[in-house]
């Protein structure tokens, strides 16, 4: 079940199916960016400093993820908290995905996202699995994070989700 930030997150990138179609018209890049931005705008309204290259409204550049969510104290970016941590992989190959997730696996994020596509919702749902697997099998997880998982189906033209 999904909590009331991933409930939030879904909606945002439900929103850009529209907008924007991975394997079609859009690149890779700018289907990226698109959800960067929204994530941004999502992250901001909640009171987060943003680090995501290519990102309107980011207050620094890339940091280790795609984009994270961070609270700070004093200095600009004296860490305090993150809320979230994300990264996308639009590649359909699945060891590609998996390499981008292993960063997630390792880090101290609230929640974590991981954004990627597949070609039909059995094979996110297949991909699903795999990832799930690798989170129980980790052995250094903290009491209170969250995975989301977030795989577009093209065939379906929709996100489907799971919660960790």
């Amino acid at each position: 079940m999904l909590d009331h930030i991933e409930v939030e997150i879904a909606k945002v990138l439900d929103n850009l199916v529209e907008f924007v179609q991975p394997g079609g018209s859009s690149s890779n890049r700018q289907w990226t960016k698109r959800v960067k931005e929204a994530l941004c705008t999502l992250g901001k309204q909640r009171g987060y400093r943003i680090a995501a290259d290519h990102c309107a409204g980011a207050d620094t550049v890339e940091w280790i993820y795609d984009l994270v969510w961070a609270s700070v104290q004093d200095h600009p970016w004296k860490f305090w908290e993150m809320p979230l941590a994300m990264q996308c992989e639009w590649s359909l190959h699945s060891e590609d995905i998996v390499w981008h997730f292993e960063k997630l696996l390792i880090g101290k994020a609230l929640h974590k996202l991981m954004v990627f596509q597949q070609a039909v919702e059995s094979d996110v749902r297949d991909v699903m699995e795999q990832l799930k697997t690798m989170v129980k099998a980790f052995k250094t997880s903290f009491q209170g994070e969250r995975y989301l998982l977030a795989g577009f189906a093209i065939h379906e033209h929709k996100f489907f989700y799971e919660a960790i």
